[in-house]
């Protein structure tokens, strides 16, 4: 690895490793969306860094505001809603005390759903209210909650064709397109093998 050109080695000091054309364009990308405050979509194939992504976006504004990432995939589904959502004191059997949610963890801050298309219907109208009007209600609970989170939807399907065979809302689609991106694999950009190489090896 000593014959590392000084481009290549500059290249990992930074979130979004590499020095192809794409890297760039997904720098440059990650700037413009920092400076706003709208829903963005990012899609691409498993393992092209969503979370990375969504993560480097929020740090170029966050100023020490949280980042919180949900796999929308691996919530068990019996618990999704209080896990997002939070509930209050004897909203169901077991539920002792009242607990926030991970959307109230993200006040504030930016609140990463990847996989989003793993939600089921119902919870999709759910986010909908959360998307669109910037509140929620907790499992059991009667007071809208206002909140300041930015959200970051990730998807390594085609969102439009869940849409087409009614297994995703339109609405929640359009909410959640407001700005998309789709990530290029790495095979489209092998530049950019040497220097993540060098990144794995010095981690």
């Amino acid at each position: 690895m000593q014959s590392l050109s000084q481009e290549t080695r500059q290249a990992t000091d930074i979130r979004i490793t590499g020095t192809s054309r794409a890297a760039q364009e997904i720098r440059d990308f990650a700037r413009r969306a920092s400076k706003f405050n709208e829903t963005l979509l990012l899609t691409g194939e498993t393992g092209v860094g969503k979370d990375h992504l969504a993560e480097y976006i929020h740090s170029l504004g966050a100023d020490g505001r949280p980042f919180v990432p949900v796999d929308c995939g691996t919530l068990p589904r019996d618990l999704v809603e209080s896990h997002l959502f939070g509930y209050v004191r004897g909203a169901y059997t077991g539920a002792g005390e009242g607990k926030d949610g991970l959307i109230q963890a993200a006040e504030g801050g930016t609140l990463f759903l990847n996989e989003v298309a793993n939600m089921s219907i119902e919870l999709q109208s759910k986010l909908l209210r959360v998307a669109e009007g910037r509140s929620y209600r907790k499992v059991g609970g009667t007071q809208e909650i206002q909140i300041r989170t930015r959200i970051i939807a990730g998807t390594n399907v085609d969102l439009s064709a869940k849409v087409e065979a009614g297994r995703f809302k339109l609405d929640l689609f359009y909410r959640l397109a407001t700005i998309t991106y789709q990530i290029p694999a790495l095979r489209e950009r092998p530049e950019d093998i040497e220097p993540l190489s060098y990144l794995f090896l010095k981690q």
